[in-house]
């Protein structure tokens, strides 16, 4: 019985690890006050433009966040906290596979209450090295 349960062991560990293609972006960055100090507890929210969906994080102590699963297509990405006020990043496009860095700058509260930039992520990852394509259904059809 051993040995079967040893054989049985090995052939799963022999198996290669096969990963599922992702059709979905990230989108991460730091939050930042005027001065360049982190902003920990900063709420970061992304909408997406075409359906309304929205997402939201909450940065850490470092003033990082992170928002997985994003369907790819145009966003518009806002950062809150309380005392500060609200920005607004409009434009922020994302592609299949993408890591997107966006850090936003949040201004101290005063007459106005939300500042609206457009915002463009950079096309270079520096946050990850694979790569994803989006094929439209002409491309498909158009395979042999």
């Amino acid at each position: 019985m051993k040995k079967l349960f040893l054989i049985a062991s090995f052939l799963v560990a022999a198996i290669p690890s096969v990963e599922a293609q992702v059709a979905s972006a990230t989108l991460l960055g730091e939050v930042h006050d005027e001065s360049g100090a982190l902003a920990p507890a900063a709420t970061v929210t992304a909408r997406n433009n075409a359906t309304g969906f929205t997402r939201t994080a909450v940065t850490g102590q470092q003033g990082a966040y992170r928002i997985d699963e994003l369907l790819p297509g145009a966003y518009t990405v806002t950062a809150e906290k309380p005392g500060f006020q609200s920005v607004e990043a409009q434009g922020v496009t994302l592609q299949v596979n993408q890591k997107a860095r966006l850090d936003l700058v949040l201004r101290v509260a005063g007459d106005r209450g939300s500042v609206t930039v457009q915002a463009q992520v950079s096309p270079v990852e520096s946050d990850d090295a694979t790569i994803g394509y989006r094929l439209d259904t002409s491309e498909v059809n158009s395979l042999p």
